[in-house]
């Protein structure tokens, strides 16, 4: 693993891990790279939360980073998205044969990928968006389709334009992509429900979407739970790896 700042780097969350990927590898898994990018309720939360299945990403053929974005409590959400698109373009730098990448988030991560993928797919040309997974992301925003008051603080704290806080829950509009939602059994801040209406508009605007819901877990459990082990991070691993193969 290997770390570099962003440009014009103002603090030290502005920065990227990057996996090269295994050598000897099938052919075909180069050509596709995985950016990682942290939940913590948008303020908190580390790249390195993502360092396992970054790690198996690379082990398995794929360029891989892993992304940090300014967390202090005075930045907005155009500050974090400013800040995964310099990462998305490093990553593309760093790995100039790869083809298209697959955003990957958790939580406040998942809102940030799933975001730009909606907004514009094609923003980063030399590394176009080819797929989506979130892990216990949201699929709304609104007051209403949280379960806790506390995320809806964080959200108004964001100072969102109404056109980038209606991007969850407007008409998709953007070329087909692939998407996985992975969720926990016992979610609390982002109901099922509502991530299941956002898979079915897009579902409806000619995209592919993969549900799966991972029994025994809580929000956040995909930090580590390849480690611990046990059913969820079988069901965890089993939803990813089928994924990431379909995009070959």
């Amino acid at each position: 693993m290997r770390t570099l700042a962003h440009p014009d780097r103002q603090v030290e969350t502005q920065s990227i891990d990057l996996y090269d990927p295994a050598a000897g590898t099938p052919e075909g898994h180069g050509r596709l790279a995985m950016l990682f990018v942290h939940g913590g309720g948008w303020y908190a939360g580390e790249r390195s939360a993502f360092d396992e299945w970054a790690e198996r990403a690379a082990a398995q053929g794929h360029p891989a980073g892993s992304t940090g974005y300014r967390v202090d409590e005075e930045s907005t959400y155009r500050d974090k998205v400013a800040d995964v698109i310099a990462g998305w373009r490093l990553l593309a730098e760093q790995f100039p044969d790869a083809e298209s990448v697959c955003l990957v988030g958790s939580s406040a991560g998942a809102h940030l990928v799933t975001a730009l993928a909606l907004a514009d797919p094609d923003l980063v040309p030399a590394l176009p968006v080819s797929a989506v997974v979130s892990f216990n992301g949201p699929g709304s925003l609104r007051r209403e389709t949280l379960y806790k008051d506390a995320t809806w603080q964080r959200v108004d704290q964001l100072a969102m334009t109404p056109e980038e806080f209606d991007l969850l829950d407007g008409e998709v509009t953007v070329r087909p992509l692939e998407w996985a939602f992975v969720n926990a059994e016992d979610e609390t801040s982002f109901p099922h429900e509502h991530v299941a209406a956002l898979a079915a508009r897009l579902e409806a605007a000619g995209h592919h979407t993969e549900t799966t819901v991972v029994p025994d877990t809580k929000h956040g459990f995909c930090y580590k739970v390849l480690s611990r082990g046990g059913e969820p991070a079988r069901v965890s691993a089993e939803a990813v790896d089928r994924f990431w193969n379909r995009l070959r």
